[in-house]
């Protein structure tokens, strides 16, 4: 911005840089934060400085779906970068102190040195973060002063400068094609961006709530790269209403009950320091009026369950242009760059300046976790079911996060054991071999206590207080969804309790897919069928109708070599399929989907269950499936429907304009789906919707909605 609207402040007065590591106005072609940088922007500013320096090392960790790479940058001083992985080493025995002696524990805490990792921008429209990332690196980078060096000596700084890169292109992109040479200051408009906006991912997931599943791949490559680091400190930078100020932590209540010991404590020191920062530029902010600590899910909570010190920031967000807020004073982009990035080196600081109290902090802690007291003998227990699928995505969530999973290699008993719906049995109770276990008593035993309980509790004095809100305000204290559960959510047969006498069991080494089971044929067999206990079924269905092949679906089970099928699974019968190689072509689908192929050589049943060709079996219709998407409807919702058809069923759809439904011709599709807050679209166009349906093969299936409207903060 020009003129009035120039902001020039010096991002840090009091540091000094050398001219011999590139200045990042120099690849952006003006004064960091001055406008949003793209992600080839960045990538080029950490590259440049990689090469440059030996104080910055950069990894990748991954890509997004749009192909964009996921990376972080180490920056410490040069002697730290030699023995880094000793460093790596001793605090990973902090965050694993089983076996450990108090002696060897003192001796780490003496060499050892804290870990930040600073995190920016995992919504893509929250876009200071970034060109924060860039200021904070440069100094971290370039300086010469005694504070920077202190820093490098001090302390290993993780910088992850672009959490969404996809959402930020596509905010990007929206905010310069409404952009004029003459600004607008006004906070509405679609200068600040439209649907979809850039606050989800390619899949317009909001990855900020993607921390339990991990269910898109920045999420999970950040897993693995956190915890290669165990941080003692994790900042989470975003954005919130543009006409709001600066929010940081410490956190409201309520409080998950599985956050490190101290956090708030914890969260009051970073907070004091970026209180005692601000103060110093007259800027406003506050703490504690929103953001809980409830739900586990986000980026700072998912950090407090391996144990490090979670804090969020969040800037009132202009979106790269200069806005007038309701005071009056003019924000520019580049002040709010300037907010992000002073926060950002306060807490650093206040980490390097209490390093041996964080480092003591994190190791009791620890240890505390990991203890063999009666509290910690509680194991997560889940048994064999029908639905491989679900059990195995269980353990990819679990092993991915670095939990630590068990099979059982015999039957075994457990105690003191609570099932699913809160039932307490008075007897002891019986697993078979082949049950998972997961103890509570493991480094990362906070996350199995926080994903797989059925039923967290808030505490007497937040219900309370939550009461009083509701009743005297009709406001909710609780940011977020209230309740999330592993078990219910994959529906297992699962329960906690206390083993009893020794268990012989094996670690999983590593989570692996459904596997594909596919019968020895000796004769060609009359019928295949796939059991529909198996999620899988449905992968199998699409595959196979995209062969050409005809599939029917049971409306019973039905029994085949003593195992019963359940309702709705799936028959492929040979009379009914004349392909030249019908037996590969469904061995190809069943391998697409990782299910369990049954060769069946009769079509009478053993049973009094139905016979093969009878009318229990209705024959499927390929699906033409249309999706309605773009305002009015939710963006995140319709990004898990999408997501769901492409990358877990492969089934080929159609994206239709919500605000163009009309133009279409529905006769092309005969299935048709509608997001959470399509209800215009319905009333817009019943007449054509009704006929549709009663005309032909139409089928609507409208979503609603579960929660209240996605949030513009967190």
């Amino acid at each position: 911005p020009a003129g009035d609207l120039a902001y020039d402040t010096p991002f840090f007065d009091e540091a000094s840089y050398s001219d011999k590591v590139t200045d990042p106005a120099t690849i952006l072609g003006q004064a960091t934060g001055s406008r949003m940088a793209t992600d080839v922007e960045l990538r080029a500013c950490f590259e440049a400085w990689a090469a440059e320096s030996d104080r910055v090392v950069l990894i990748e960790h991954g890509s997004s779906h749009e192909g964009r790479g996921q990376y972080h940058v180490v920056v410490t001083s040069a002697k730290n970068h030699a023995r880094l992985e000793a460093l790596l080493a001793d605090n990973a025995r902090l965050f694993d102190p089983r076996g450990l002696s108090e002696e060897e524990g003192v001796a780490i805490l003496e060499r050892a040195l804290p870990f930040a990792w600073m995190g920016y921008s995992i919504h893509g429209d929250e876009t200071s973060g970034c060109d924060a990332s860039l200021a904070l690196a440069h100094r971290l980078i370039a300086g010469t002063d005694p504070a920077t060096l202190a820093m490098l000596d001090e302390v290993v700084t993780v910088i992850d400068p672009i959490m969404n890169p996809d959402g930020r292109q596509r905010i990007l992109t929206q905010s310069q094609q409404m952009s004029g040479y003459t600004k607008s200051l006004n906070h509405t408009g679609l200068l600040r961006g439209r649907w979809p906006r850039g606050r989800g991912n390619h899949y317009l997931f909001d990855m900020n709530r993607d921390w339990i599943a991990g269910s898109q791949p920045e999420t999970v490559g950040r897993w693995e790269a956190i915890l290669r680091y165990h941080p003692q400190l994790l900042v989470d930078a975003h954005e919130m209403s543009g006409l709001d100020t600066y929010l940081f932590y410490p956190q409201a209540d309520p409080v998950n009950p599985h956050i490190p010991a101290g956090l708030i404590e914890s969260q009051e020191v970073f907070g004091d320091a970026i209180a005692g920062a601000f103060d110093s530029y007259s800027w406003d902010y506050y703490t504690r009026e929103w953001a809980d600590g409830w739900a586990p899910f986000y980026s700072d909570a998912w950090a407090g369950l391996t144990g490090a010190i979670g804090i969020l920031y969040e800037q009132g967000a202009v979106i790269g242009n200069p806005m007038r807020r309701a005071s009056g004073v003019v924000l520019s982009y580049r002040e709010s760059v300037h907010h992000q990035a002073v926060a950002s080196w306060a807490c650093l600081e206040a980490l390097r300046e209490r390093a041996d109290w964080f480092l003591e902090r994190y190791l009791a802690d620890a240890r505390n976790i990991v203890a063999d007291t009666p509290e910690n003998r509680d194991v997560f227990v889940v048994r064999p079911g029908s639905n491989t699928t679900r059990t195995a995505e269980l353990v990819r969530i679990l092993l991915g996060q670095g939990v630590e999973v068990e099979v059982a290699g015999g039957d075994f008993v457990t105690t003191n054991t609570t099932d699913r719906f809160g039932v307490v049995s008075a007897k002891p109770v019986a697993s078979p071999g082949g049950s998972l276990i997961i103890r509570a008593a493991q480094p990362m035993g906070r996350a199995v206590r926080a994903y797989c309980e059925f039923d967290t509790k808030l505490s007497d004095e937040a219900l309370q207080s939550e009461r009083e809100s509701l009743e005297r305000k009709d406001e909710s204290k609780i940011y977020d969804t209230m309740a999330w559960s592993l078990p219910h959510a994959l529906d297992l047969d699962a329960y906690w309790g206390t083993l009893r006498g020794e268990v012989k069991t094996s670690l999983i080494a590593s989570a692996q897919a459904s596997s594909t089971l596919i019968p020895a044929i000796a004769n060609p067999p009359v019928a295949y069928a796939v059991d529909a206990a198996d999620d899988s079924a449905l992968v199998f269905a699409v595959r196979a109708m995209d062969a050409g092949l005809q599939v029917h679906a049971s409306d019973k089970p039905f029994t085949h070599e003593e195992h019963t099928l359940a309702r709705g699974s799936l028959l492929i019968r040979r009379h009914e399929n004349d392909a030249q190689d019908l037996d590969g072509l469904v061995i190809e689908a069943a391998n697409a989907a990782g299910v369990e192929l049954r060769a069946i050589y009769t079509g009478r049943s053993r049973d009094d269950g139905p016979d093969l060709g009878g009318g229990h079996f209705q024959l499927l219709t390929r699906p033409r499936v249309a999706i309605v998407g773009n305002s009015p409807t939710s963006s995140d919702t319709f990004g898990h429907l999408w997501h769901y058809l492409d990358t877990r069923l492969g089934l080929v759809h159609t994206i239709l304009d919500a605000q163009s439904l009309s133009s279409y011709d529905l006769r092309r599709y005969n299935v048709l789906i509608l997001p959470p807050g399509a209800g215009s679209v319905v009333s817009d166009h019943e007449e054509a919707l009704e006929t549709w349906v009663r005309e032909g093969d139409g089928i609507v299936i409208a979503a609603s909605q579960a929660s209240p409207p996605e949030p513009p903060t967190k």
